[in-house]
Protein backbone atom coordinates (compact mmCIF):
# COMPACT_ATOMS: atom_id res chain seq x y z
CA UNK A 1 0.00 0.00 0.00
CA UNK A 2 1.38 3.40 -0.96
CA UNK A 3 1.94 6.25 1.50
CA UNK A 4 1.53 10.02 1.19
CA UNK A 5 4.06 12.73 1.98
CA UNK A 6 2.02 15.80 2.91
CA UNK A 7 3.94 18.88 1.80
CA UNK A 8 3.52 21.65 4.41
CA UNK A 9 1.87 24.91 3.41
CA UNK A 10 2.01 26.54 6.85
CA UNK A 11 3.86 26.28 10.13
CA UNK A 12 7.32 26.48 8.56
CA UNK A 13 7.80 30.26 8.45
CA UNK A 14 11.24 31.49 9.57
CA UNK A 15 9.59 34.72 10.81
CA UNK A 16 12.24 36.91 9.22
CA UNK A 17 11.90 40.56 8.19
CA UNK A 18 13.86 42.77 5.84
CA UNK A 19 11.93 42.93 2.58
CA UNK A 20 11.03 46.58 3.25
CA UNK A 21 8.43 46.61 0.50
CA UNK A 22 10.94 45.83 -2.24
CA UNK A 23 9.52 44.07 -5.27
CA UNK A 24 10.74 40.67 -6.44
CA UNK A 25 9.54 38.34 -9.17
CA UNK A 26 9.36 34.62 -8.39
CA UNK A 27 8.93 32.24 -11.31
CA UNK A 28 6.37 29.55 -10.49
CA UNK A 29 6.78 26.62 -10.75
CA UNK A 30 10.43 25.77 -10.22
CA UNK A 31 12.12 23.36 -12.59
CA UNK A 32 11.77 19.75 -11.45
CA UNK A 33 15.32 18.42 -11.74
CA UNK A 34 15.01 15.53 -9.29
CA UNK A 35 16.75 12.28 -10.13
CA UNK A 36 13.72 10.45 -8.69
CA UNK A 37 10.55 12.15 -9.93
CA UNK A 38 7.95 9.41 -9.70
CA UNK A 39 7.79 9.42 -5.89
CA UNK A 40 8.81 11.47 -2.83
CA UNK A 41 9.86 8.70 -0.48
CA UNK A 42 9.65 5.06 0.45
CA UNK A 43 8.32 3.11 3.38
CA UNK A 44 10.51 0.26 4.61
CA UNK A 45 10.12 -2.49 7.18
CA UNK A 46 11.37 -1.09 10.50
CA UNK A 47 13.34 -4.22 11.40
CA UNK A 48 14.30 -5.81 8.09
CA UNK A 49 14.87 -2.66 6.05
CA UNK A 50 12.91 -4.15 3.14
CA UNK A 51 11.01 -1.65 1.00
CA UNK A 52 7.27 -2.03 1.51
CA UNK A 53 5.73 0.88 -0.39
CA UNK A 54 6.40 4.04 -2.33
CA UNK A 55 5.43 7.42 -0.91
CA UNK A 56 3.92 10.07 -3.16
CA UNK A 57 3.75 13.82 -2.64
CA UNK A 58 0.38 15.34 -1.78
CA UNK A 59 0.87 18.01 -4.48
CA UNK A 60 3.24 18.95 -7.31
CA UNK A 61 6.54 19.45 -5.43
CA UNK A 62 8.11 21.92 -7.88
CA UNK A 63 5.04 24.16 -7.71
CA UNK A 64 4.72 23.69 -3.95
CA UNK A 65 8.27 24.83 -3.19
CA UNK A 66 8.02 27.91 -5.45
CA UNK A 67 4.59 28.90 -4.11
CA UNK A 68 5.83 28.54 -0.55
CA UNK A 69 8.78 30.82 -1.36
CA UNK A 70 6.32 33.43 -2.65
CA UNK A 71 4.44 33.26 0.66
CA UNK A 72 7.53 33.38 2.85
CA UNK A 73 9.10 36.31 0.98
CA UNK A 74 5.81 38.19 1.29
CA UNK A 75 5.79 37.40 5.03
CA UNK A 76 9.32 38.85 5.23
CA UNK A 77 8.06 42.14 3.79
CA UNK A 78 8.70 41.80 0.06
CA UNK A 79 6.19 42.82 -2.59
CA UNK A 80 6.18 39.53 -4.49
CA UNK A 81 4.99 39.08 -8.06
CA UNK A 82 4.28 35.48 -8.98
CA UNK A 83 5.19 35.26 -12.63
CA UNK A 84 5.51 32.94 -15.59
CA UNK A 85 8.96 32.28 -17.02
CA UNK A 86 8.86 35.29 -19.40
CA UNK A 87 8.00 38.02 -16.89
CA UNK A 88 10.64 40.44 -15.63
CA UNK A 89 11.66 44.07 -15.25
CA UNK A 90 15.05 45.78 -15.66
CA UNK A 91 15.48 46.69 -11.98
CA UNK A 92 13.37 43.96 -10.39
CA UNK A 93 15.12 40.90 -8.96
CA UNK A 94 13.90 37.74 -10.61
CA UNK A 95 14.13 34.43 -8.74
CA UNK A 96 14.09 31.09 -10.52
CA UNK A 97 14.69 27.74 -8.91
CA UNK A 98 15.33 24.06 -9.52
CA UNK A 99 14.17 21.30 -7.21
CA UNK A 100 17.08 18.85 -7.13
CA UNK A 101 15.90 16.48 -4.41
CA UNK A 102 12.89 15.81 -2.22
CA UNK A 103 12.88 12.39 -0.60
CA UNK A 104 11.92 10.89 2.75
CA UNK A 105 12.67 7.42 4.09
CA UNK A 106 13.32 5.34 7.18
CA UNK A 107 16.91 5.21 8.41
CA UNK A 108 18.32 2.57 10.74
CA UNK A 109 21.97 2.01 11.70
CA UNK A 110 23.22 -1.52 10.91
CA UNK A 111 22.75 -3.90 13.81
CA UNK A 112 20.62 -1.47 15.85
CA UNK A 113 17.01 -2.55 15.50
CA UNK A 114 15.65 -0.20 18.15
CA UNK A 115 17.34 2.95 16.83
CA UNK A 116 15.48 4.23 13.78
CA UNK A 117 14.21 7.54 12.45
CA UNK A 118 12.56 9.15 9.44
CA UNK A 119 14.89 11.33 7.38
CA UNK A 120 13.87 13.88 4.74
CA UNK A 121 16.22 15.61 2.30
CA UNK A 122 15.41 18.73 0.27
CA UNK A 123 17.88 20.29 -2.17
CA UNK A 124 17.16 23.50 -4.09
CA UNK A 125 19.16 25.66 -6.48
CA UNK A 126 18.17 29.32 -6.78
CA UNK A 127 19.21 31.79 -9.47
CA UNK A 128 18.59 35.49 -8.84
CA UNK A 129 18.97 37.84 -11.82
CA UNK A 130 17.98 41.31 -12.93
CA UNK A 131 17.91 43.17 -16.21
CA UNK A 132 20.58 45.47 -14.83
CA UNK A 133 23.14 42.66 -14.69
CA UNK A 134 22.79 40.81 -11.37
CA UNK A 135 23.45 37.07 -11.59
CA UNK A 136 23.64 35.12 -8.33
CA UNK A 137 23.42 31.35 -7.92
CA UNK A 138 23.31 29.27 -4.78
CA UNK A 139 22.28 25.79 -3.69
CA UNK A 140 20.40 25.14 -0.46
CA UNK A 141 20.21 21.79 1.27
CA UNK A 142 18.33 20.77 4.39
CA UNK A 143 17.87 17.48 6.22
CA UNK A 144 14.92 16.88 8.50
CA UNK A 145 14.62 14.15 11.07
CA UNK A 146 11.83 12.61 13.12
CA UNK A 147 11.97 9.66 15.49
CA UNK A 148 8.63 7.81 15.41
CA UNK A 149 7.41 6.35 18.68
CA UNK A 150 4.37 4.44 17.47
CA UNK A 151 3.14 5.70 14.10
CA UNK A 152 5.27 5.73 10.96
CA UNK A 153 4.97 9.30 9.61
CA UNK A 154 6.94 11.19 6.95
CA UNK A 155 5.35 14.57 7.61
CA UNK A 156 7.28 15.75 10.72
CA UNK A 157 10.64 15.08 9.04
CA UNK A 158 9.54 16.89 5.86
CA UNK A 159 8.30 19.83 7.93
CA UNK A 160 11.62 19.95 9.81
CA UNK A 161 13.60 19.99 6.55
CA UNK A 162 11.30 22.61 5.03
CA UNK A 163 11.61 24.87 8.07
CA UNK A 164 15.42 24.69 7.98
CA UNK A 165 15.50 25.22 4.21
CA UNK A 166 13.33 28.34 4.22
CA UNK A 167 15.14 29.91 7.15
CA UNK A 168 18.34 29.68 5.11
CA UNK A 169 16.82 30.67 1.75
CA UNK A 170 14.87 33.71 2.91
CA UNK A 171 17.78 35.00 5.02
CA UNK A 172 20.13 34.60 2.05
CA UNK A 173 17.80 36.44 -0.33
CA UNK A 174 17.45 39.32 2.14
CA UNK A 175 21.23 39.46 2.57
CA UNK A 176 21.84 39.41 -1.18
CA UNK A 177 19.34 42.15 -2.01
CA UNK A 178 20.61 44.32 0.85
CA UNK A 179 23.85 44.53 -1.10
CA UNK A 180 21.93 46.05 -4.05
CA UNK A 181 19.43 48.43 -2.41
CA UNK A 182 18.29 49.94 -5.72
CA UNK A 183 16.94 46.60 -6.94
CA UNK A 184 13.25 46.22 -6.28
CA UNK A 185 13.04 49.63 -4.59
CA UNK A 186 9.71 51.41 -4.62
CA UNK A 187 10.69 53.66 -7.51
CA UNK A 188 11.05 50.53 -9.68
CA UNK A 189 8.08 48.42 -10.64
CA UNK A 190 7.14 45.53 -12.85
CA UNK A 191 5.30 46.73 -15.93
CA UNK A 192 1.91 45.08 -16.24
CA UNK A 193 -0.48 44.24 -19.06
CA UNK A 194 -4.06 45.47 -18.93
CA UNK A 195 -5.08 42.17 -17.30
CA UNK A 196 -2.66 42.80 -14.43
CA UNK A 197 0.00 40.29 -15.43
CA UNK A 198 3.67 41.36 -15.63
CA UNK A 199 5.09 42.32 -19.02
CA UNK A 200 8.63 41.92 -20.32
CA UNK A 201 9.41 45.65 -20.18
Amino acid sequence: MSATVHLPTSGVSPHLAGGNGRQVVVVVPFKDAREIRDRCGRKTHASLGIEQASAFCSSNPSEWIATLLVSELAAAGFNVVRAPATASGPHIPRIEGSLLKLFAELRRPPGMLADRWIEADIHIKLVVTSGSGLIAKRSFYAKGRFTPQVTFAFDPAVEDATRKLFKDMVASIISLLNRYPALGAQHASVHRHSDGSPSNA
